[in-house]
Order: structure tokens, then C-alpha cells, then sequence
């Protein structure tokens, strides 16, 4: 990753698998998803199932026991050819402030 792309990011990304359910509102559908790694700001999950970017999404995850809620923007795809699984990166776009600073201690102490 380059300098200026680390520079951009607010918050630290952590490299941690946890289930993710994306409610994709325009194909009335719900897709269950892996973490590939995730911040209080976005995440980047993947799936057996084809994910098309540019799409907005109410995004539940589950760590350390806790649920989390907030909707994101898919904002790119990447289809991975061993075993035709596709990443997507989120952008989180509402989370309330208690919210997001809950996500970050929880990010935390996963990392720890």
C-alpha cells in the first residue's frame, strides 16, 4: 500500500475473519460474508457469492461478541480465482459516534 493511501486512513486497519451479513437493498437479498480485515472506517470482506460494487448496504458483524451495525458503500470488487470467491471493499458511511468508538476498543483489544 502505498504512503498516501496509508496517510488517508483515519482509523487502523486490523486483519481479522468475523462473520459479516451485507442486506443488499436493491437485490432484496442478504449475503453472509468473511472479514478480510476491518477499521471503525470500512472493511474489506469476501464471499462465495459475486458482490458488485457501487451498491449501498446495511453491514452486520459480529465481534468479540458483540453485534455491529451501519450501513457502507461496496465500493469496489475483486473476484479471486481460486475458488471464484469475490472481496469487496466498504466504506462505512453512519455509524453513531458511541458506536464507532465502541468498534474501536473492540478492534483494539483483537489486536492486542
Amino acid at each position: 500500500m502505498s504512503q498516501t493511501a496509508r496517510e488517508r486512513r483515519q482509523y487502523p486497519r486490523v486483519a481479522v475473519a468475523v462473520p459479516v451479513e451485507l442486506d443488499v437493498f436493491r437485490q432484496n437479498r442478504v449475503i453472509s460474508c468473511t472479514s478480510v480485515n476491518l477499521s471503525a472506517g470500512g472493511a474489506r470482506v469476501r464471499s462465495a457469492v459475486r458482490l458488485e460494487a457501487a451498491q449501498t448496504v446495511l453491514t452486520a458483524l459480529t465481534i468479540a461478541g458483540q453485534l455491529v451495525t451501519t450501513f457502507a458503500d461496496m465500493l469496489e470488487s475483486l473476484i479471486i480465482v481460486d475458488g471464484g470467491a469475490t472481496e469487496v471493499r466498504l466504506q462505512f458511511w453512519y455509524m453513531s459516534p458511541r458506536r464507532r468508538n465502541a468498534l474501536v476498543a473492540l478492534l483494539e483489544a483483537v489486536a492486542s
